[in-house]
């Protein structure tokens, strides 16, 4: 029996409850898959099972528990639903490390609450957007992007963006909106400029308002009544706070920005979205300016 058999054999005795039971019953069927003889099989069967099984629901606890703080307001809104759908996971799921498991638990829940018609109907949109907190909490880089004065919950249209432009707002490769008018006869090779979403960005097209339904949960701790309103949100994180800033944006915005995935070219993108292609790249560079697009 090598250590790494030994390791890797005990690890899931620890964490997988199904496989724990298979062993219980018949040990030597369970370790057909490791390196193990039979009497070194008969010799982990014999471990005390009441002590396995303390140590095992401590770590499976402590799992749940690294869930539930990822995701408070999901877990408010579902309840007890909310521990089922843990338990469900951690059964489904055992050796995941745990950055993806907390992680992987969102997509989860946003799945089984497809069909979930007993919970509010923003459920989903919450466990996604809770995800993309977790996501990019657990972020980890040299250096995150500074404060671009830009305040936190400003909704970014394309109106926006014009004004700024005409303020002379914008910096990177294009300034101002009059200088796309001053290169509109010219190559205008920023056409083929591939926009990227950073790194520590992320967006998303919610069927709700998210960020007025989470500000009522955080307020009130009551899931409030909710009607389909499509909303879009850009999450960035902003030097070393770990809670990242949240600006709503256009919902055909959110669309064209989930799209900057290093590939489409800015006239591409202009096609695709049916966009003026100088008014998509005005907007591209104010995005850039708040460090929410790279590569520009």
């Amino acid at each position: 029996m090598t250590a790494a058999e030994l390791q890797a054999m005990t690890a899931r005795l620890f964490v997988d409850r199904a496989f724990r039971e298979w062993f219980r019953h018949a040990p030597r069927d369970a370790a057909r898959g490791y390196l193990l003889s039979a009497e070194e099989t008969d010799m982990i069967s014999a471990v005390d099972d009441e002590r396995l099984a303390v140590y095992a629901d401590s770590l499976r606890e402590r799992r749940r528990q690294a869930i539930a703080t990822a995701y408070p307001l999901s877990r408010m809104v579902a309840g007890d639903d909310f521990e089922r759908y843990a338990d469900r996971y951690c059964d489904l799921n055992p050796g995941l490390p745990e950055r993806e498991r907390v992680l992987g638990f969102g997509n989860y829940l946003r799945e089984c609450l497809e069909a979930e018609v007993r919970l509010p109907c923003f459920a989903r949109d919450l466990a996604i957007y809770e995800r993309h907190l977790v996501d990019l909490r657990g972020l980890t880089a040299a250096r995150f992007p500074t404060d671009t004065g830009v305040s936190s919950g400003t909704m970014l249209s394309l109106s926006t963006v014009d004004s700024w432009g005409a303020a002379g707002r914008l910096d990177g490769s294009l300034s101002t909106v009059a200088d796309l008018d001053a290169d509109r006869d010219e190559a205008r090779p920023w056409l083929s400029s591939r926009p990227r979403l950073a790194s520590w960005a992320r967006v998303a097209v919610f069927d709700y308002d998210i960020p007025e339904i989470v500000a009522d949960l955080e307020r009130t701790g009551v899931p409030p009544a909710a009607s389909p309103t499509p909303t879009g949100v850009v999450m960035r994180r902003v030097g070393e706070r770990t809670t990242p800033e949240i600006f709503r944006i256009e919902v055909r915005v959110a669309a064209m920005l989930l799209r900057c995935t290093g590939e489409p070219t800015v006239a591409a993108l202009a096609e695709q979205c049916r966009l003026d292609p100088e008014r998509l790249a005005a907007l591209l560079a104010s995005l850039a300016t708040m460090q929410v697009i790279a590569c520009w």
